[in-house]
């Protein structure tokens, strides 16, 4: 049986405030980073990742973020948020470390590797090879040339848009348009055009001529494809003129459903940038 004072002590224990233990962060710099340079590309911005770094108690009061090798050429902003942009302009291995402090003044550290390839200034050879899925648009084009094309009167347009990524310039915006005449039998392409296009940088693969004939294509129910783009110009011709024409035309491969209008393309070859 227990005495009154055992009692007591019981009671007084059990309404004490629970022990409060602060636990410290866990910084999370987020992957490592790589990035290039080329022809045009004289600078590149580069997003440094640190939105996943966590505390157990929920308790981050700052983020800030430090080159740790300062002799290469960068720019650094955001630096004192989660997430920070670096702009970099030579290549080279520039690593930033990401501190992250709670409300009791603990704080973990993280690094992380932004990896830049190439020179400014001098192009570069890439692989490419693309796979995207994406919807295929067909529309009209209301132009009417007597002198060119006396048995047309309006143009048909067929544009194909999709991404994909290439390392190491990342996710890449992929557009290829063509039109061609609506009355004729054969239905002629006046135009192939298809551009690689990264943010406000434009890899322009241009003036090429893309043996698949999408409109002809289309007409007869669709189905698996084979071709060639010749490559006509792209970003590295500011550099030195006619560069990509060393090297062979890109294989384009896919299948087209017409009935879902949706068109799977695959791009592989050579080209500067």
């Amino acid at each position: 049986m227990q005495s009154f004072l055992e009692k007591s002590k019981e009671r007084t224990s059990a309404n004490d405030p629970p022990k409060t233990v602060n636990d410290p962060p866990k910084a999370d710099a987020g992957p490592d980073v790589l990035i290039g340079l080329s022809c045009e590309i004289t600078s590149s911005v580069a997003e440094l990742v640190g939105i996943h770094s966590s505390d157990p108690d929920n308790n981050i009061v700052s983020y800030n973020w430090i080159a740790i090798n300062r002799q290469l050429r960068y720019v650094l902003s955001d630096s004192l948020s989660s997430n920070a942009k670096v702009k970099v302009f030579c290549p080279g291995e520039y690593r930033f470390e990401l501190t992250v402090t709670d409300a009791g003044g603990l704080s973990s550290k993280d690094t992380v590797l932004v990896n830049v390839k190439g020179t400014p200034g001098i192009p570069m050879q890439y692989d490419l090879d693309m796979t995207f899925t994406t919807r295929y648009t067909v529309g009209n084009y209301n132009y009417y040339d007597p002198w060119e094309n006396p048995d047309s009167s309006y143009y048909t347009t067929t544009e194909v848009q999709g991404t994909d990524t290439l390392l190491p310039f990342g996710k890449l915006q992929i557009s290829i348009y063509q039109y061609a005449d609506t009355a004729a039998l054969n239905d002629s392409i006046y135009n192939s055009v298809m551009n690689i296009m990264k943010g406000d940088y434009q890899f322009y693969l241009s003036g090429g001529w893309s043996v698949i004939n999408f409109k002809k294509f289309i007409r007869s129910g669709g189905g698996p494809f084979a071709g060639t783009f010749t490559v006509g110009s792209s970003s590295a011709q500011t550099c030195i003129g006619g560069i990509n024409t060393r090297l062979p035309p890109l294989a384009i491969t896919g299948n087209l459903d017409v009935h879902s209008q949706t068109i799977t393309l695959s791009i592989k070859g050579k080209v500067f940038f």
